[in-house]
């Protein structure tokens, strides 16, 4: 479940909501920068780091969206998570 909700998100900012904004800023990276994060928008290149995007690169997002809100706080093992699947719970009943 997890992995899916990761996934629906990343989606969601990717497709959704990051173009929205750079419609919103007239394409001003620093603008986006200063809303998304440097770790998500390369100012310099003008553009965004659509590669964090990627299924593989999950940890890597979190701490790019996590970057301008230094406050927050996550435990590793929940961006270790996002790297691995979810596994299916044991329905095995214990012996008596």
């Amino acid at each position: 479940m997890i992995h899916w909700i990761q996934l629906v998100l990343g989606q969601t900012l990717s497709e959704d909501i990051v173009p929205l904004l750079e419609e919103y800023c007239y394409e001003d990276y620093s603008a986006l920068a200063q809303i998304l994060g440097s770790g998500l928008v390369d100012e310099a290149a003008q553009r965004i780091r659509q590669e964090l995007f990627s299924p593989g690169k999950r940890a890597e997002l979190v701490q790019a969206l996590l970057e301008p809100a230094p406050d927050i706080v996550t435990a590793s093992s929940a961006t270790d998570a996002a790297e691995e699947p979810e596994e299916p719970a044991d329905t095995e009943e214990p012996e008596a």
